[in-house]
């Protein structure tokens, strides 16, 4: 795995041009934005969607071909692909925050942990469900059907939640218990279920991109 790695960070060295204006506009939001959580969250879904970039490289000109004759099984090249998202991933979210927290420091500004630790969280769950999707999608059918697929998914998601929310408006339902659940005082309970939640999506997510991978012919 340590093989597939190197040859991802060498790629993502070598394509640095193409996502490099992304982290500049991201830096740029830090230090002139007043909207701080949104500049953490946008920094974080950049860097975690990159790990769709070597996916698509490997697919080209056979390049899946020639991997798998190096002593590489599918197996590893997946969990490679998912450790490589978690580290973009955490890696956005430390610069971030780091930046974030720099900035506040030399503004003699006070630093309020909780919007940024909240926005920090949100786009990791967020970045976590996207590429949860997107890394067996882009296995199985490739860079653009996987993007049509998802964006199938997320419109019926939509229909489905748009059309619960006016379900539960006409018929006056008393949702006040279910928002208790998230109020302040169950933060903590709260993201001991979400990153319970988290880990399964991926573990299923992880699963099924391994089975893909197994079955798919180069």
């Amino acid at each position: 795995m340590k093989g597939l790695l190197i040859k991802d960070l060498q790629l993502l060295k070598n394509q640095r041009q193409s996502y490099f204006p992304g982290l500049v506009i991201g830096i740029v939001f830090i230090l002139f934005s007043k909207n701080l959580p949104f500049s953490v969250t946008y920094l974080t879904l950049l860097f975690s969607t990159i790990t769709y970039s070597t996916i698509t490289f490997d697919q080209t000109s056979n390049g899946m071909s020639y991997l798998l004759t190096l002593p590489v099984s599918r197996s590893i090249y997946v969990r490679e692909k998912y450790f490589l998202h978690l580290l973009n991933t955490a890696f956005a979210v430390f610069l971030s925050l780091f930046i974030t927290t720099a900035r506040l420091l030399l503004d003699h500004t006070t630093v309020q942990n909780g919007p940024l630790i909240t926005a920090a969280l949100s786009s990791l769950v967020t970045a976590v469900l996207m590429n949860s999707f997107m890394i067996p999608l882009q296995l199985k059918f490739g860079a653009e059907k996987s993007r049509t697929t998802l964006m199938v998914f997320l419109g019926f998601a939509y229909l489905i939640g748009f059309s619960a929310w006016i379900l539960i408006r006409k018929l006056n339902v008393d949702i006040s218990d279910a928002i208790h659940l998230i109020r302040v005082e169950n933060t903590a309970a709260s993201v001991m279920w979400i990153c319970a939640a988290m880990l399964v999506l991926m573990a299923v997510s992880f699963l099924l991109s391994l089975r893909i991978m197994k079955k798919k012919e180069f």
